[in-house]
């Protein structure tokens, strides 16, 4: 191929795509990547005790981490984790008579970690060679698109990175115990600040992949002429600030009833609300019929992808979806596109009894609530910015660097150049009138003395 044929950005991008350094003329085997991975962690934890009187104690810890891990790649490519942490917690116990003991606990929690790549918030290639996207790249996500060729070891960035998470949580817990004659009651409440705030997304910079049977018969000829195969882009980060309000209550009942039966009874109460994203960009899927029949001709029994909050749609939003898909804020939902429960009561069961002193049966029951993790809620924050996938063939090449999204040919959303059009898209949704998740655990336990 002629120096001069050869496209500009490919040209660009063979600066990460080191030459070789092993003897011999082969394509195959010729490279060999040393790399220096490192990992490097400090941590520091300190507590205090303090006895305030002979009816008060308290105890105090804060603990802090920190955390970086490199893996190296072919050339300025390597992943890369950061993460930091930092907690504490004071706690108090104190005797208020006799048979009445108080105990309340305040705890916080804050974290930090960015899993990207090695030019993340260092240097912007994509700018530099000149490679056109609709939306530009945060320093959060710099780095080189991914690259995939047939026949050859694939170079650039990971296209999963990167995904910036800084999160916090408050828990603050009153537990007060209660000694009366066979019975020993406790009683409690909490109540938890839960906050998560994630950036990112998958194909934020753009991967590219070459074929054998596009233009020229060879995937690397295709590459240095510019041809991709395919072309998978989401129009920028994702985000959301996502937050949740938490309490539970609870009362419990540890009964004698003879020296050798004791009696374990509890009920809690928990209200664990969904998440609310406070930057209202989560999208969700209303699918009021839900089958495998094409073409259903009732419009009503389609699906719907329906915004958080009320007004424009595409606000802050660099994509259109096709007309054909119908889209919504109407507010249906509110803030909240999934909907609170308010029925989590969780009941305890437990029974212990030795017949003999050698012998001893124990058996359990309980429910146990669970809070959505934040990275599932986060998906439906990526719906807003869309995925977008261009495909050319050997008779049709509508992809190359220099308008990889097509943007010079038509599209069904009538956008110009730069509002990316999303025909078929990926929609990560969620159950809507899902249930709190649970788990029921029930034990048995049989001991016996040897000697």
């Amino acid at each position: 191929i002629p120096a001069n044929r050869i496209d500009p950005i490919s040209k660009a991008l063979l600066d990460y795509y080191p030459a070789p350094n092993q003897p011999g003329t082969s394509l195959v085997n010729n490279y060999l990547a040393v790399n220096q991975n490192e990992t490097n962690k400090n941590q520091f934890t300190t507590r205090v005790d303090w006895v305030e009187n002979q009816k008060s104690t308290w105890y105090g810890r804060y603990s802090w981490t920190d955390e970086g891990i490199y893996t190296g790649g072919i050339r300025l490519n390597g992943p890369t984790v950061d993460t930091s942490a930092h907690q504490f917690v004071v706690d108090n116990a104190r005797v208020l008579t006799n048979t009445l003991v108080n105990e309340v606990r305040v705890g916080y929690n804050n974290f930090f970690n960015h899993a990207g790549g090695e030019l993340n918030n260092v240097y912007d290639p994509i700018t530099q060679i000149g490679l056109k996207l609709p939306t530009p790249i945060p320093e959060d996500a710099w780095g080189t698109p991914s690259i995939g060729i047939a026949g050859f070891s694939g170079f650039g960035d990971n296209s999963e990175s990167p995904f910036v998470n800084r999160n916090a949580n408050l828990q603050i817990i009153d537990n007060l115990s209660w000694t009366r004659g066979r019975h020993f009651f406790k009683f409690g409440g909490e109540v938890r600040f839960d906050s998560y705030d994630q950036d990112g997304n998958q194909f934020a910079r753009g991967s590219a992949g070459f074929a054998n049977n596009v233009a020229t018969g060879n995937a690397f000829a295709d590459y240095l002429l510019g041809y991709l195969n395919t072309w998978s882009y989401a129009s920028g980060l994702a985000v959301a600030r996502l937050h949740a309000t938490s309490q539970a209550y609870y009362v419990a009942d540890t009964w004698k009833i003879r020296p050798s039966v004791t009696i374990n009874l509890g009920l809690r109460y928990e209200f664990i609300p969904p998440w609310t994203d406070s930057s209202q960009r989560q999208i969700v899927a209303d699918i009021p019929l839900n089958t495998q029949q094409p073409q259903v001709p009732d419009r009503s029994l389609h699906p719907v992808l329906v915004r958080a909050g009320t007004g424009d749609f595409y606000q802050d939003a660099n994509i259109r979806y096709s007309p054909d898909i119908q889209v919504t804020r109407d507010g249906r939902f509110g803030d909240r596109p999934i909907k609170a429960e308010y029925t989590n009561f969780a009941p305890r069961l437990g029974v212990a009894w030795s017949p003999t002193e050698k012998w001893a049966l124990r058996a359990g029951m309980g429910r146990f609530f669970v809070q959505d993790i934040g990275n599932i809620v986060f998906d439906k924050n990526r719906n807003l910015n869309g995925r977008l996938t261009v495909q050319s063939t050997s008779t049709n090449l509508i992809s190359t660097w220099k308008d990889p999204f097509n943007f010079g040919g038509s599209n069904p959303c009538g956008t110009p150049a730069g509002i990316v059009c999303v025909v078929r898209p990926l929609v990560l949704t969620d159950q809507i009138d899902r249930k709190t998740p649970y788990v029921d655990q029930y034990e048995a336990i049989v001991e016996r003395q040897l000697s």
